[in-house]
């Protein structure tokens, strides 16, 4: 066995794994694309029933967590819808009667 033939056969090990790695989490981002759908905190506060205030102080106390935007000026606010329905799910004890 060549120097090549070992180098091809030793870089092929590495590599497969990793193409199984890559292959992966594709068909996971594929299959969890509704999961990233990111709200403003207008619209965050709107799903949840509240004021926009009110949940600009669940993401002081921590209850929720805030991403900007990238390069905007301003700094865009975001909030994971994902995270929103979690919060909603766990805190919520009865459901509206009325809407």
């Amino acid at each position: 066995m060549s120097f090549e033939d070992t180098m091809r056969a030793i870089i092929s090990e590495q590599v497969e794994p990793l193409k199984k790695a890559l292959q992966d989490a594709l068909n996971a981002k594929s299959k969890g694309a509704e999961d990233d759908v990111w709200l403003k905190v207008g619209q965050a506060a709107k799903l949840l029933g509240c004021d926009s205030k009110h949940v600009q102080k669940l993401i002081d106390m921590g209850f929720l967590s805030l991403a900007f935007l990238p390069g905007t000026d301003r700094g865009d606010r975001r909030i994971s819808r994902k995270e929103i329905e979690e919060l909603k799910e766990k805190y919520t004890i009865l459901e509206r009667s009325r809407k």
